[in-house]
């Protein structure tokens, strides 16, 4: 009966204790959130057991977004970086509101520096934020900058900038960036162009029609940009000869994904994907999931699409002059 007792009782005493430690965390993170974090204040806490992981390095998350670059340097020093997440957290304070390049550059940069001669292997995560900023931001300068203080190639800088990143670019017209970028980096390929469609980066998607011989996106990018209405890229698609009316298999006829997306849009957006659709030969009885368009949308309680096929009961293909 005693060894019961002792086992109940030091089971009590590690659930308090757990508990202890997790209030001690959640104590850390708040002085993190304080106007005016006190490093020994931090101390202090860390000394009677609270953990500066606490909580996926909520406290790390906290002084980041406030560019408390001391506060962030005191959690690395004490083992935050035991948390994975902590490396993005650190890199990400260059997009966090208030960052000045004059003000915080040289303590980033510092910061950056001690996480990779901790983790050298962690080098190119830890730029991609610095990179990618510096290239929406049309700041050269900054970008070359990098080369020298990182030892970092002019082909591993212009590499880690993506797709997206690059429509961007495009779409300010930074184009200093995009020639060193170009220089290094054959980003015009089927990712940067389904990119471009599924965003509505009409800009870029032009400049990729202009630079290359892709005139082709992916069924899902097609879809997407069904669903979101944008019918900029949608359009310039159809001048350059896009077959909307076409069946996954590549003959013709209606393609279910695309129905499918229009519906959806016409349930929590608006009905110009069908539209756009009915222009282009589609019909109330093409199917998707193996139903019609009309048995889906009674399914669904789509309503809106009911009411606008009641009014458009019929497909009306309009002419397209192909560019």
């Amino acid at each position: 009966m005693s060894k019961k007792i002792d086992k109940l009782q030091l089971l009590r005493e590690k659930q308090l204790e757990k508990a202890r430690i997790k209030a001690l965390g959640e104590v850390l993170v708040n002085e993190c959130r304080e106007k005016n974090t006190c490093i020994d204040t931090l101390k202090d806490i860390i000394s009677q057991g609270g953990e500066v992981t606490h909580s996926n390095a909520k406290a790390l998350l906290v002084a980041a977004k406030e560019l408390k670059f001391d506060v962030v340097k005191f959690l690395i020093e004490n083992g935050i970086l035991k948390v994975p997440v902590a490396y993005s957290y650190v890199a990400k304070m260059i997009d966090f509101k208030g960052y000045k390049d004059d003000e915080h550059e040289e303590l980033y940069f510092g910061l950056l520096k001690t996480l990779i001669d901790l983790d050298p292997s962690q080098k190119h995560k830890l730029l991609e934020p610095y990179i990618n900023a510096m290239c929406v931001q049309g700041k050269l300068p900054r970008l070359l900058n990098l080369l020298a203080r990182f030892n970092i190639s002019h082909y591993e800088v212009a590499n880690i900038v993506g797709a997206r990143i690059i429509c961007e670019v495009v779409v300010r017209e930074h184009f200093d960036i995009l020639a060193f970028i170009e220089m290094h980096n054959k980003w015009i390929d089927q990712e940067a162009f389904d990119s471009a469609v599924r965003s509505n980066e009409w800009l870029t998607l032009e400049y990729i029609l202009k630079h290359s011989d892709l005139r082709v996106p992916t069924d899902k990018a097609v879809g997407e940009a069904l669903y979101a209405g944008h019918f900029e890229v949608l359009h310039i698609l159809e001048k350059i000869g896009y077959d909307f009316y076409k069946s996954e298999e590549g003959k013709d006829g209606a393609h279910p994904l695309y129905l499918e997306r229009a519906a959806r849009s016409a349930m929590y957006n608006n009905t110009n994907g069908i539209k756009f659709l009915f222009e282009h030969g589609y019909g109330p009885s093409d199917s998707y999931n193996g139903k019609t368009l009309v048995e889906n949308a009674i399914d669904d309680n789509n309503f809106k699409l009911l009411a606008w096929l009641k009014e458009n009961p019929t497909t009306t293909r309009k002419k397209v002059v192909v560019e």
